[in-house]
C-alpha cells in the first residue's frame, strides 16, 4: 500500500460499528471481548458510545473477528475471512496491516474536561482510551507525541470555534514563550480552554462566543495562571 493510497483512507464511525457488529454476530460480547484481549465494557463503548479504538485495539478486534484490519477499520477490500479467530496469513495482508499501524501514532487521552463555559474542576485525570493521529501529520507539524494530550471541551463559550464535547489535541507547554492563540489553562481552581492575547501589560482571556465577556488578568491573577498547553487541533487545525 503506497503513501498516496494511505492519504485517501477515511474513518467512518457508523460504518465501523456496523462492521464490528457483523464480526461479533451472535457471540456473547464478553466472549468476543475476551478473545480480543479487552473488557466487555470497552467493547460496549466502541459499539454504543462512539469511542474510536486505538490502532492496537483495532488490530485485536480484527484478529478476534477473523478479518483484516483494513476492512474492519476502513472498509477497504474483502473481510479476508468470514469465520475463524485469526487474521489472514497471506504476506500481503500482513504487510498492509503493519503499514497502516505504522502510519498512526496514539496520543494519550485523559478523563477530564476543559471548560469552554463557566469552569470545570479537575476531578479525574485518569487515562481514557488513547486516540490515533497520522504519524506523518504529527511529524510535519513538529509535534512530539510524548508531549501531546487529548481531552474534551465542555461548554459553549468558545463556539463556533470549539463546541461542547469536542475532542481537542493539546501541545503541552515546553518552555517556549507563549504567543496569541488557543490554550488549555488552569485558573481559579478550574480547567479552561480559551483564546489568549498577550502584551507587555498582561493577558486577556477571550471567549469566541460574543455572549461571554473577555477578562483581563491583573498582575496578582497572572501569577495564578497556569498554561497547560496550546490547542492545535479540534476537528480542524488552528
Amino acid at each position: 500500500m503506497n503513501g498516496a493510497r494511505l492519504q485517501e483512507i477515511a474513518f467512518n464511525q457508523s460504518d465501523f460499528v456496523k462492521r464490528l457488529e457483523r464480526i461479533i454476530g451472535n457471540e456473547p460480547l464478553r466472549a468476543f471481548a475476551r478473545r480480543a484481549d479487552m473488557t466487555d465494557g470497552g467493547l460496549r463503548r466502541y459499539l454504543h458510545e462512539g469511542t474510536i479504538p486505538p490502532v492496537d485495539r483495532a488490530l485485536n478486534l480484527a484478529r478476534a473477528g477473523g478479518v483484516t484490519f483494513e476492512w474492519l477499520v476502513f472498509g477497504i477490500g474483502d473481510t479476508g475471512s468470514s469465520t475463524g479467530t485469526n487474521l489472514p496469513t497471506s504476506p500481503a495482508s500482513g504487510v498492509q496491516s503493519s503499514l497502516l499501524a505504522d502510519e498512526f501514532t496514539t496520543i494519550p487521552a485523559y478523563q477530564v474536561f476543559a471548560s469552554a463555559g463557566h469552569g470545570a474542576n479537575i476531578t479525574d485525570e485518569a487515562l481514557a482510551e488513547p486516540m490515533a493521529f497520522r504519524t506523518d501529520w504529527l511529524r510535519r507539524e513538529g509535534f512530539d507525541p510524548a508531549k501531546m494530550a487529548v481531552i474534551r471541551a465542555k461548554g459553549d463559550s468558545m463556539e463556533p470555534t470549539i463546541n461542547d464535547g469536542d475532542v481537542i489535541l493539546v501541545r503541552l507547554k515546553n518552555g517556549e514563550a507563549p504567543r496569541d492563540g488557543l490554550y488549555v489553562l488552569r485558573l481559579d481552581g478550574g480547567l479552561f480552554v480559551k483564546r489568549l492575547q498577550f502584551d507587555l501589560g498582561g493577558v486577556r482571556i477571550i471567549s469566541d462566543n460574543p455572549l461571554y465577556k473577555s477578562r483581563d488578568l491583573s498582575k496578582a491573577e497572572l501569577a495564578e495562571l497556569d498554561l497547560v498547553g496550546r490547542v492545535v487541533w479540534a476537528g480542524k487545525k488552528f
